[in-house]
């Protein structure tokens, strides 16, 4: 019962469109004759049609505008419509006004459901409007629906899981448009088979953890189809086209957003992320909209706002160019598809969230083409530089880079395994995940999933007779043990630590149970560090500081060395300072770009001493200073000095 029948059927209807080929139409009808399954369902399954598309030619077909429905329901809605009519005939009412309620459906060609709602607007004697949505908001409805009816206690989980078991799942119906055709399916199936049929007839001395974490390292670039122009899907391929088409201004992102072209919408929002140098991409459903946000020198900047109908259809899209699950709207998912972007080969890292007002996207983008910095390049200057070039040429001891998430700490041991790779030494790394990759360097990416942690892999490349090792980050008491066993042993250990500053390192390993003797006999170097955003050359200006707040600064450098000071080429007696006045080429901001702000601790007999008697990080702090260590605060000063930086930001990310 679910066509109009005073129309030409709807399968009819979408052959008239040219949206279905007469062949597939009369295979649909030989094929679900006599099914109780609704066209609106089976055109969604076999991926004929997606879920935008296929709303917009429902409403066109029945007459009904499409509705662009909050996800955030009021108290009223749930007392208008009896819970159970909602699981059967696919509505959700969504505004419950004195004269007049909104209802939404996925399919309005649901004869049944036309007659309940025209039944209520009788017995009631309230004007019902009835409103086309996709599945998907209907979904994300039906569940704040749910969620709003358990929390007042107007129903029970068990009554609702009753229902379901009545009238089906409705969320394992959604699908969309296929990720690869039948073809490009089978072949990735075969390869994945093949490979995994490899892993298993190998020879038991390869089933070690290391080699079945190779195997699962294979099957996943054969899965996702990105590591080769030749493994793109058609779809793939079709995208990367629209990726090259230029996007270098606010507005014709939003001339292509008008367009309403979603997989052009997409290539536009990652290009302008790239030529802006934007770090990642945020996808937020709001509650009647779409945000749209670039992280640009580490800064979240609102780039445009989307109508919130736009959201399935794009999220819809990322998933398939990650090969993520379209049809999965409830847990978190994560993907990568690399991508040539000017001769630069760029990965898109994805990451699904279900929130409230629906899935919020996250895209990371690595350059991985990019070139390795210089210390100097990174900000690493002076008297800290001469601390960092010492320890990196010793033969063993643990260097470790603190700070918080995205504060540059990897970038930085990078750089320090770009100098230190050479032809003579066996470098080899654990990251989760794989983000640049260094040539001449030994990388391995961890799989906890299967067991092999940092931990576990850490104990397996020892046998690889390494000279130096970096450890993505040591997290647990585990990994900080066999990392300080293995500096005990004639190896070079670089890894990261999250941390605040340099001194609190040494009770921070001291909480995961490291015994004060071994990390004095370990820890060589503690580096801690920041992100500056820096001035734009194109708009650079000095400005004038009251005599006070100079004189304060001063104050605040009185005890750097003086070496330092010559080293960095500063004048404390001059002290000038600079801002950027924003231009088109720093986007208003004022800066263009980031540099590094750092601490470096170097171990002494009595910072040693010290951390045989267990100190407070504070206590080491100040006994790092009074042995000449420059702080972050005052590498951040200095470089204000220099130009290089502003003194709001010198504040903004020093200030604990």
């Amino acid at each position: 019962m679910d066509e109009i029948l005073t129309k030409t059927s709807f399968r009819d209807f979408l052959v008239e469109k040219g949206e279905l080929q007469p062949d597939v139409a009369r295979r649909l009808q030989e094929e679900y004759s006599g099914s109780k399954k609704s066209i609106v369902d089976i055109v969604l399954a076999k991926g004929l049609l997606d879920e935008i598309k296929l709303r917009d030619l429902l409403a066109e077909y029945t007459g009904l505008r499409v509705g662009d429905v909050p996800f955030g329901l009021s108290q009223k809605t749930f007392k208008f419509l009896d819970f159970k009519n909602c699981y059967r005939y696919r509505i959700v009412t969504y505004d419950v006004g004195d004269d007049l309620v909104r209802i939404a459906t996925d399919n309005p060609l649901n004869l049944e459901m036309r007659e309940v709602v025209d039944f209520l607007e009788r017995a009631r004697g309230i004007k019902i409007e009835l409103y086309v949505v996709t599945k998907s908001e209907l979904i994300q409805l039906l569940n704040n629906y749910t969620q709003g009816l358990l929390d007042n206690q107007e129903v029970g989980a068990e009554q609702i899981n009753n229902l379901k078991e009545t009238y089906g799942e409705i969320y394992t119906e959604v699908s969309q448009a296929p990720i690869l055709t039948k073809e490009e399916q089978e072949k990735a199936k075969e390869l994945e088979d093949q490979i995994k049929d490899q892993a298993k007839a190998a020879p038991q001395q390869e089933s070690s953890l290391e080699m079945r974490a190779a195997a699962e390292t294979r099957a996943q670039e054969v899965k996702e189809m990105g590591l080769m122009e030749d493994s793109y899907s058609a779809e793939q391929k079709s995208w990367l086209k629209m990726l090259q088409e230029k996007v270098e201004s606010v507005e014709q992102l939003e001339k292509i957003i008008n367009s309403r072209d979603i997989p052009r919408m997409v290539a536009a929002f990652v290009h302008y992320a790239i030529y802006t140098k934007a770090s990642d991409i945020h996808i937020e459903p709001m509650t009647n909209k779409i945000r749209v946000r670039y992280r640009i020198d580490g800064v979240l900047q609102e780039v445009i706002e989307m109508e919130k109908n736009l959201l399935p259809a794009l999220v819809s899209r990322i998933k398939i160019l990650a090969l993520l699950k379209i049809d999965e709207h409830r847990i978190p998912q994560d993907g990568q598809f690399r991508v040539t972007f000017e001769s630069r080969m760029v990965d898109l890292r994805i990451s699904m969230l279900p929130t409230v007002y629906g899935e919020k996207v996250v895209i990371r983008i690595l350059d991985v083409s990019s070139g390795r910095l210089t210390l100097d390049q990174l900000g690493i200057q002076g008297m800290t530089k001469q601390k960092v070039e010492r320890n990196i040429k010793r033969s063993n001891g643990m260097i470790l880079s603190t700070g918080p998430t995205g504060s540059g700490k990897s970038t930085t041991l990078f750089s320090i395994l770009g100098i230190v790779s050479t032809p003579g030494v066996n470098v080899i790394t654990l990251e989760d995940p794989v983000e640049y990759h260094i040539p001449g360097v030994n990388q391995v990416q961890t799989r906890p999933d299967i067991g092999f942690t940092f931990a576990t892999g850490l104990r397996s490349i020892l046998r690889q007779d390494p000279n130096i090792v970096m450890v993505g980050e040591i997290r647990d008491g585990e990994t900080a043990e066999l990392a300080v066993h293995a500096s005990l042993t004639g190896h070079l250990v670089l890894s990261t630590l999250h941390t605040n500053d340099a001194p609190s390192a040494i009770p921070r390993l001291i909480d995961m149970g490291i015994e004060p003797f071994l990390i004095t006999s370990s820890l060589v170097l503690v580096m801690a560090q920041r992100l500056c955003r820096k001035i734009c050359d194109h708009c650079r200006s000095q400005i004038e500081l009251p005599v006070e707040k100079a004189q304060e600064i001063k104050q605040y450098l009185v005890n750097v060395p003086e070496e330092h000071i010559k080293l960095v080429n500063v004048d404390l007696n001059k002290m000038k300072f600079s801002k950027g006045l924003g231009c088109d080429y720093c986007k208003d901001t004022g800066y263009k770009g980031r540099i590094g702000v750092y601490e470096a601790l170097e171990m002494s007999e009595q910072l040693q001493e010290l951390a045989l008697k267990k100190a407070s990080g504070v206590d080491i702090f100040e006994k790092a200073v009074e042995e000449g260590m420059i702080t972050m605060r005052q590498d951040a000063f200095l470089k204000a000095l220099q130009g290089m930086t502003t003194l709001d930001e010198v504040y903004r990310v020093t200030t604990k």
